[in-house]
């Protein structure tokens, strides 16, 4: 009795034993990244000029810290305003891979976006990029198509967004032909500009655009200028 209580204790210690050595192995990988290195990037402020988007470039490198080969299978993106690349698919132990990161900023306020790095052994590796976009001054016109049916015209809404201040904008400028006229409200402050939040100041101001006369199937386009904010067009169908 006294020697099978013996081997079964050595039994258990050498169990015990082996369970101490796979975990000495296996739980430093498990815990470690299959893929090291810096996982976010903030462009911080992106000035936007005019209407037009702006693209900042950013490039991380990861490291194969698993201990054995690996294979990128695949980047993907969580949006459109996102494309990326690695410089190698295949890593050995201790080998690094360039991931190329092109966000395009396209509008003010905070822009950011997911990159997954796809493994062949099903794992994933994580990144992420922001933006904060910045148009210092802009103005547009809504709608950019109207169809003016009567005397009583038809109403626009000029928006002017700025970044520097809350001053009240210049008086909206438009390009007519003799046949229209065109009634000016007031610039109104809809949003106070955000500095934590990167959101400018919103002034908008409704417009009437009255015809004079009409000329059937015609189309007109007529400039709309705030000094200092930029130009849009109108283009106006009447009957």
């Amino acid at each position: 009795m006294k020697r099978r209580i013996e081997l079964l204790a050595m039994i258990a210690a050498a169990g015990m034993l082996i369970v101490g050595i796979a975990a000495a192995i296996l739980l430093p990988q498990m815990r470690l990244p299959l893929l090291e290195g810096n996982s976010f990037h903030d462009f911080g402020v992106v000035d936007l000029p005019g209407e037009s988007a702006v693209e900042v470039k950013h490039r991380f490198t990861l490291v194969n810290r698993s201990g054995r080969h690996l294979e990128i299978r695949a980047v993907l993106a969580t949006c459109g305003c996102v494309t990326a690349g690695v410089s190698d698919n295949s890593l050995a132990p201790g080998e690094a891979t360039h991931l190329d990161v092109v966000l395009k900023v396209m509008t003010s306020g905070r822009t950011s976006d997911g990159i997954r790095v796809m493994l062949a052994d099903g794992t994933s590796h994580d990144v992420w990029v922001v933006a904060s976009g910045r148009r210092l001054r802009y103005m547009s016109v809504v709608p950019g198509v109207v169809n003016v049916q009567n005397e009583d015209g038809h109403t626009l809404v000029v928006t002017a967004l700025n970044y520097q201040d809350d001053c009240v904008p210049p008086l909206p400028l438009f390009e007519l032909p003799d046949r229209f006229s065109v009634e000016y409200g007031e610039w109104k402050l809809v949003q106070s500009r955000d500095l934590i939040a990167g959101a400018p100041a919103r002034w908008e101001q409704a417009v009437v655009l009255r015809p004079r006369t009409f000329d059937r199937d015609d189309m007109t386009v007529l400039l709309v200028r705030v000094a200092g904010y930029g130009d849009a067009k109108v283009r106006v169908y009447s009957p």
